[in-house]
């Protein structure tokens, strides 16, 4: 009996070692599939640059449901989906492996034995969530990729709603003091920090209408880019005004108050 349980527990360990061999394996694998890839893109960048401002990478505002969900989250290179859905599998095999490790080791029975003394029953309370903390850290292992992309779209739509009013404020007095639309916005550009997220959004508008695109597609890309309500009705008095003709002033004046 007692050569059967340590054989027992040898191939239990064994397991577990092939398993943890094999997540490294393919952890490190996909770690230097990143690495190759981001090095190939510097490679093409230094190879094909030009003395000219490089135009941001905007990547493709459509697609599929992930890749653009992905995209209004402010993940716009060509390797984000592959990068993302790899961590997903990474973060899966993680909590796959940490559920296993845990059942194996024996934790959540001693943890019930430990409920099960207590007395008038009310270890019994407690009973779902030792049956379940396993499988919620599991869970958490494979959703932290989707949980990282999640927080930064609330960020990004946060910094976007707290940019707005003030831009829009500055819109409206400079559109009064007599500078048209395009002049204005280079100076409010230029006074703003250009990692927030409008801004960077307002300088690929520029760099659609210096391409030869209308502005009214322009303005529309530029909502989907965003995708934060309040903006998009921004965005929808501009192109109502640029298509009847109307004083681009009235319009953000209304818009800002």
């Amino acid at each position: 009996m007692g050569l059967k349980t340590q054989t027992n527990t040898m191939t239990r360990q064994q397991i577990i070692l092939l398993l943890l061999i094999s997540w490294v394996c393919g952890l490190a694998a996909m770690i230097w599939l990143i690495r190759r890839a981001i090095l190939l893109q510097r490679v093409r960048d230094r190879v094909f640059a030009s003395d000219e401002p490089p135009e941001p990478n905007v990547g493709d505002e459509r697609g599929g449901f992930l890749s653009r969900w992905l995209f209004v989250s402010g993940f716009r290179s060509r390797y984000a989906l592959p990068m993302f859905l790899g961590l997903s599998i990474a973060g899966l095999a993680c909590g796959v492996l940490t559920l296993f490790l845990i059942e194996s080791s024996g934790v959540v029975r001693q943890m019930i034995q430990l409920l099960d003394v207590i007395p008038g029953h009310v270890g019994e309370v407690f009973m779902p969530m030792a049956y379940l903390a396993p499988w919620f850290v599991a869970w958490m292992f494979a959703a932290a990729p989707a949980l990282v992309v999640r927080a930064a779209r609330q960020r990004r739509v946060t910094q976007v709603e707290q940019d707005l009013p003030i831009t829009l404020d500055l819109l409206s007095t400079l559109a009064q003091a007599g500078l048209g639309f395009d002049q204005s916005l280079d100076r409010i550009l230029a006074a703003q920090r250009a990692e927030r997220p409008l801004t960077q959004e307002f300088r690929v508008f520029q760099y659609d209408l210096l391409a030869g695109r209308p502005r009214v597609e322009a303005l529309r890309r530029m909502a989907r880019r965003i995708e934060v309500p309040w903006f998009s009705i921004f965005v929808s008095a501009l192109v109502q005004a640029e298509q009847i003709g109307s004083g681009l002033a009235e319009v953000l004046r209304a818009q800002a108050h």
